[in-house]
């Protein structure tokens, strides 16, 4: 019973260490697109409302980063 049971924490261990790696990389990818909209806004000449668009995603991401970093 005991060796059965490790084996269910060690299981439990090894999925929490997996989703804390592929969440490691989704928050880097939300900082990159975050960086990637400041980016498009700040080359834009675009109309003002595309421009506004860019400004709230790349707040978005950031702020989703910013909020799953804390998770973690």
């Amino acid at each position: 019973l005991l060796r059965e049971t490790k084996r269910h924490y060690e299981n439990i261990l090894n999925e929490a260490r997996q989703m804390s790696i592929y969440f490691s990389g989704l928050l880097q990818t939300q900082r990159s697109l975050g960086e990637s909209f400041s980016e498009l806004q700040r080359i834009s000449g675009s109309s003002d409302d595309l421009i506004d668009q860019l400004v709230r995603n790349s707040q978005c991401q950031k702020t989703l980063a910013l909020n799953g970093g804390t998770l973690l």
